[in-house]
């Protein structure tokens, strides 16, 4: 609730002859005082970190009310905050100006939209992203969206359909204002 921290939770199933078995339910406690209006879930495609051998490695992104983006990680046995984003789209619940995306190799890519009118080394308007090695988060960078005039109001991307490591590509669409699409 208001006020107080919010619990996410990671089990595990695994089927086997006899049926499904949960494994042990482990949680941590995220967040600050204002709820998330969205919640991105994403699994890596190898099973888990490169550099832990994880079988089970998920980011998550958790984007509240005030803009504010946390990065969640499980590495298969525990949860860290990695690190968080301030002026990030859109305080609004029909925009999620965010998206967590894996190459098939393992990487992950985090972009995010800043706030319209963010100064600070980044122009309003413009996508910023992370990359997860692996290993460790890489510094942000960020890119220049020509004759965007509106605010960003979703961030969407997608892995190369093609499986095999040698696939390593993702893409990005945005929408800003109401009907302009671009990617």
């Amino acid at each position: 609730g208001e006020g107080a921290s919010d619990v996410l939770g990671q089990s595990t199933i695994t089927t086997n002859s006899t049926g499904n078995v949960f494994g042990a339910f482990a949680s941590m406690s995220v967040g600050g005082t204002t709820n998330p209006f969205w919640v991105v879930n994403r699994a890596s495609p190898v099973g888990g970190s490169q550099a832990s051998g994880s079988d089970n490695e998920h980011l998550v992104g958790r984007l509240n009310g005030v803009g504010v983006l946390e990065m969640l990680r499980w590495n298969g046995t525990t949860w860290s905050s990695d690190w968080t984003e301030n002026n990030v789209g859109s305080q609004s619940l029909d925009v999620r100006a965010f998206d967590i995306a894996y190459e098939n190799g393992g990487e992950a890519v985090v972009a995010w939209s800043k706030t319209k009118g963010t100064t600070g080394g980044t122009a309003a308007n413009d996508l910023e992203y992370r990359v997860w090695n692996g290993t460790s988060w890489e510094a942000s960078t960020s890119f220049n969206i020509t004759n965007n005039m509106a605010s960003i109001s979703w961030v969407e991307m997608s892995s190369h359909p093609a499986s095999g490591s040698n696939q390593n590509e993702i893409g990005l669409i945005y929408i800003s204002g109401k009907s302009n699409v671009a990617g």
